[in-house]
């Protein structure tokens, strides 16, 4: 494999995993607005 490649291939697999880690992050925080609001509706 040559230089050239592999720096293709490290920067594809970044790209996905901060793409991936993006979407994590919004589905978490829309889950905890979701679980705090229940909690305040519940009181």
């Amino acid at each position: 494999m040559d230089q050239g490649v592999a720096a293709v291939v490290a920067a594809g697999a970044a790209g996905t995993v901060a793409v991936a880690s993006s979407f994590i992050g919004v589905w978490a925080g829309r889950r905890q607005v979701r679980d705090q609001a229940k909690v305040e509706h519940e009181r």
